[in-house]
């Protein structure tokens, strides 16, 4: 049985030698099916109709797996130009750096693939950073460092470190290094672990999305009623709540009563701009006084748009109709400038929509504005996203809320609504009803909150230096032997 392991192991290292790209590629696949296996659920019947939908959702998983998995290909180039061998104390810097650059680049070429009339293209989407994973483990506030890039570095050093430790038994070396780093974590926790801001009573609200005619805040009445007498100072309220519009009166006055008639109110709506939706951020008093609004800024494919490479399909099956119908309904019309931090009663709130939540450059933007206290409203029904796709979005929301030192509330419908505070832990969480809790303000700024991703562009210069260092002398001996 061992030859029969030797054997197929051997021949695995042979392919791999003799076609080190398609397994990348294949590799990456893989491990992006399972990250991404929510994709495979997600309801495309918004763009297209009957078996159609079915082709539309499949073939856009298959894109966005694809799409990511380039990654693992990028990573494997830059190794092979770097030619490191990993015994070499070298390994533990280049072989991180070239996997940080190349998570990096595979958000910004799926934005590529993914784009439309409304897109952006950026690193928008961390979906299977390896961060993530080693932010579920005690090293979590290395992310005050660099974010959750810097965490895949510290990932990917460590995985290093332990494979050359058993090749070269530097038993020594490895605990030193192990022991700086989990010092440093320790460090990084204690210099934030106290906010510095006043404590606020916020509530956060899940409940299940209705279908028109029917009024979509008469589920949140429910949990109000059924709530009693709480008097939250803040409440955050899912995307497109249906709350302060024409047929909610009702549930307004029994809203402005949970709340004493006193404090701030955060939620989305949908307003029309010629044929296209504006999901507008808000910021009102109970009373429903418009305090302050925000265009939402970033769009995400087949929710608030159709991609381009969809467009053409489309149109060449003789669908054009379907494009107009999903402008007409679905589109979002983004605003010209990202979302900006919002202040009341000396409180700064930094607030994002749904699809905000993918993007940890989005929220780092909000903090480094000044932003103590960061929330998301969401609405995934539509989408159709399964629950582990809710608990991927929900890791991402307790990393910025580490990341940032900032207290992170999140409100849903068809979702988890969850509160963490500024250093990650969980202090409430509902599928089905409201939680409130007292969240403390932190105006304090982490490293990465002031510097943002650092990590990608060092790693990026060091792999640059190191590949071009043998050409740049290869040159300057050419110039002197002539």
């Amino acid at each position: 049985m061992s030859n029969t392991y030797k054997k197929i192991g051997k021949k695995i290292q042979r392919i791999t030698m003799q076609h080190p790209f398609v397994v990348s590629f294949v590799a990456g696949c893989i491990y992006f099916a399972v990250v991404m296996s929510w994709m495979f659920t997600v309801r495309t019947s918004e763009i297209a109709k009957g078996n159609a939908a079915k082709y539309v959702g499949i073939s856009a998983a298959l894109i966005m797996v694809s799409s990511f998995a380039t990654g693992f290909v990028l990573f494997t180039l830059i190794i092979r130009k770097l030619k490191i061998r990993i015994d070499s104390k070298s390994a533990l810097i280049l072989i991180p750096a070239a996997w940080v650059v190349s998570e990096y680049l595979r958000a910004v070429f799926f934005s590529i693939v993914s784009l439309g009339p409304t897109g952006r293209i950026g690193p928008y989407w961390s979906y299977g950073d390896v961060g993530y994973i080693l932010g579920l483990t005690p090293l979590t506030y290395l992310g005050r460092l660099g974010g959750v890039y810097f965490l895949s570095f510290i990932a990917v050093f460590i995985i290093v470190l332990i494979i050359r430790t058993f090749r070269l038994r530097a038993y020594r070396f490895a605990i030193i290094l192990l022991v700086a780093v989990s010092l440093l974590s320790a460090l990084c926790w204690k210099l934030y672990s106290h906010a510095n801001g006043r404590k606020i009573s916020i509530a956060a609200l899940s409940y299940r999305s209705v279908e028109y005619p029917l009024i979509q805040s008469n589920e949140a009445r429910k949990l109000i009623e059924r709530q009693g007498a709480q008097t939250p100072e803040v409440v955050v309220l899912p995307e497109y709540s249906g709350f302060y519009v024409k047929d909610s009166k009702n549930n307004d006055q029994l809203l402005q009563a949970f709340m004493k008639n006193h404090g701030l109110v955060i939620q989305s709506r949908r307003e029309i701009q010629d044929s296209y939706n504006k999901n507008m951020l808000v910021f009102l008093a109970p009373n429903g006084q418009l305090l302050n609004e925000q265009q939402k800024w970033f769009t995400v494919p087949s929710g608030e748009y159709v991609p381009y490479v969809y467009q053409v399909l489309l149109a060449y099956a003789g669908q054009g109709q379907l494009l107009l119908d999903f402008r007409n309904q679905k589109s979002v019309l983004p605003g010209d400038r990202p979302e900006t931090p919002y202040t009341f009663d000396g409180v700064s709130y930094g607030s994002l929509v749904c699809s905000g939540i993918t993007s940890p450059e989005h929220y780092r933007a909000l903090a480094a504005n000044g932003a103590v206290v960061l929330t998301n409203s969401a609405s995934l029904g539509s989408l159709g996203v399964s629950s582990f796709h809710h608990t991927q979005a929900q890791m991402m929301a307790q990393r910025y809320a580490i990341d940032t030192a900032r207290p992170f509330i999140q409100s849903a419908k068809d979702a988890p609504a969850f509160i963490y505070d500024h250093n990650g832990k969980l202090l409430g969480k509902t599928t089905n009803g409201i939680i409130q809790t007292e969240v403390t303000a932190n105006s304090k700024k982490t490293p990465y909150t002031l510097f943002g991703d650092w990590i990608v562009v060092m790693s990026s210069l060091i792999i640059v230096i190191v590949i071009s260092r043998p050409l740049i002398f290869h040159k300057k001996k050419d110039n002197i032997k002539t």
